[in-house]
């Protein structure tokens, strides 16, 4: 058994937390707003306040999937393996790519059902969470291939599409990505290296360059 199979098992938690955390927001009504929950709504609803935490899961998700990436190249390393920076490119595209572009097409598809046909708002939702995503999605092609480019939520002008309010997280997994081969090479030369770096960074985009909004995001 590989050694990573429990860290992938709970990556894949992490993802099935943030998802029913999302579906509890969007889908149940808010138990503070209403005084006619009976005995096992009310219940039903503190039990799903277990879940509130998607936020912190999200992180944790990065986390670990950097460690796991990590680990999996100092596994090549230890086996005399030099790092291939396109091999890295292009298993990163092949696991991201082909269920996101089908996720940004079901998205267009399910909002569509949902605004034309079902024709559902937010006075016929409980949450008022999601009332932004709701009220004003962003179909256009921009907005598609804005997305496509992993730039959502990153700058003021370039939106999440459609009602996906998840896909800001896959912008930062997306650049994190991007950006460990270069912390990767300098930290080979010397561990202090990356970690000088990124306190450079931080500096830099807090209070250098506050207003360049994809450098102080990431």
């Amino acid at each position: 058994m590989h050694k990573t199979h429990f860290l992938d098992g709970l990556r894949g938690l992490a993802a099935i937390y943030v998802l029913v955390h999302h579906a509890r927001w969007l889908l149940t009504e808010n138990y503070s707003l209403r005084s006619d929950f009976t005995f096992l709504e009310k219940h039903f609803t503190y039990f799903l306040s277990l879940f509130r935490f998607g936020h912190e899961m999200v992180i944790f998700f990065f986390v670990l999937s950097g460690f796991v990436i990590h680990l999996s190249i100092l596994k090549n390393k230890a086996n005399n393996e030099a790092f291939n920076i396109r091999k890295y490119l292009l298993k990163r595209i092949n696991r991201i790519y082909p269920p996101f572009i089908f996720a940004l097409l079901l998205t267009l598809i399910l909002d569509y059902f949902g605004k034309d046909i079902l024709k559902y708002s937010t006075y016929n939702l409980g949450s008022k969470y999601y009332h932004l995503y709701l009220t004003n999605t962003n179909f256009s092609v921009f907005a598609f291939f804005s997305n496509v480019l992993n730039l959502q939520g990153l700058t003021e002008i370039t939106p999440i599409f459609g009602s996906n309010a998840a896909l800001w997280s896959l912008s930062y997994e997306w650049w994190f990505y991007l950006f460990y081969p270069i912390f990767y090479v300098i930290g080979s030369k010397n561990v202090l290296f990356p970690f000088t770096l990124q306190i450079s960074l931080f500096i830099l985009a807090n209070y250098a360059f506050p207003n360049i909004p994809l450098f102080s995001a990431i």
